[in-house]
């Protein structure tokens, strides 16, 4: 089976449409939020309290020699600019590629990425008999079939949906392979 000409039309196409998720700069950003949240919190409900401010505030704000030219100002300022940049960078620096290596003839290595190979296990199991609608997702190191079929009886058709997902990743893909996750769904 010749897979360059659709591995290089899924991953153009795919590289164009899709951004993977920035949890690393989201995680650091919600717990920076956070945590300024819950001091401001604490702050006002010890404003509220005792009907004065916390004295770490009540001693900055007596301190005439913090100045927005002061060596800490500056110290801060810096501080902030340097973990935006950082935010900023993870933000828009783009996440690992989840692209699989497909066996070939060639000197080169030919790559296929994750919708691609989805595509390939649902086209081979939307032909078996007995399946209504299949839905294939590729996560992390697997992939999970998600078959509907009118039949009541649905263990044979499990394993058979799961031999042929085995069989098309072993043709078109080079070990380790993914892990198999199959989920049938009977519609009477």
């Amino acid at each position: 089976m010749n897979t360059a000409p659709l591995a290089q039309t899924r991953s153009s196409s795919s590289a164009a449409g899709h951004r993977s998720t920035r949890w690393l700069a989201s995680g650091i950003v919600a717990l920076l939020l956070g945590a300024a949240a819950v001091g401001l919190i604490a702050m006002g409900i010890n404003r509220y309290r005792d009907g004065q401010w916390p004295e770490v505030i009540e001693s900055l704000s007596r301190d005439s020699s913090l100045t927005w030219g002061s060596a800490w100002a500056v110290a801060g300022a810096i501080a902030l600019v340097i973990i935006g940049l950082i935010l900023l960078l993870l933000a828009l620096l783009p996440g690992p590629r989840r692209n699989f290596v497909v066996p070939s003839d060639d000197v080169g290595e030919v790559r296929i990425n994750a919708a691609g190979i989805a595509r390939l296990v649902e086209h081979r199991i939307d032909s078996i008999d007995g399946v209504t609608n299949v839905r294939v997702r590729t996560q992390r190191g697997s992939i999970a079939v998600n078959v509907s079929t009118p039949l009541r009886d649905t263990a044979e058709l499990r394993r058979i949906v799961k031999t042929t997902t085995e069989a098309v990743l072993q043709e078109n893909l080079q070990p380790p392979l993914p892990r198999i996750n199959v989920n049938v769904r009977s519609l009477s």
